[in-house]
């Protein structure tokens, strides 16, 4: 719980915000602003039925606007099907070294998202 709470104090130190740009068959992409990671890691939480949780490596897209915003994507057949059905998840965004997260119950499906650090 330590770590969990230092996580989310990083995000909220850094000013982390990320906004869902798309999904769809084949990939899912955040504009992430504050940080720089060279991956982030998504991660799925189903509320009710642990083998639905799902994690994806998300990229930083090559050209990198000059803001502090970066474009992160991840390509994988079949990524939107848990945000596009009925249900409840927590989704997770955090930094490669687990210094930061982003984290938000949601209900799918879901076409926009925003989530703030707090």
């Amino acid at each position: 719980i330590n770590q969990s709470l230092a996580m989310d104090a990083a995000a909220q130190a850094l000013n982390v915000e990320a906004v869902l740009l798309k999904v769809d068959a084949e990939q899912i992409q955040f504009a992430v602003q504050g940080v720089t990671d060279s991956v982030v890691v998504l991660e799925l939480f189903h509320v009710t039925n642990q083998a639905l949780d799902q994690k994806w490596l998300l990229y930083p897209e090559p050209d990198a606007p000059e803001s502090n915003t970066l474009i992160y994507t991840a390509i994988s057949e079949g990524i939107e099907v848990p945000l596009s059905m009925q249900g409840v998840w927590y989704l997770q965004l955090s930094g490669a070294d687990d210094h930061w997260r982003l984290r938000e119950r949601i209900k799918t499906p879901v076409r926009q998202l925003v989530l703030h650090s707090r």
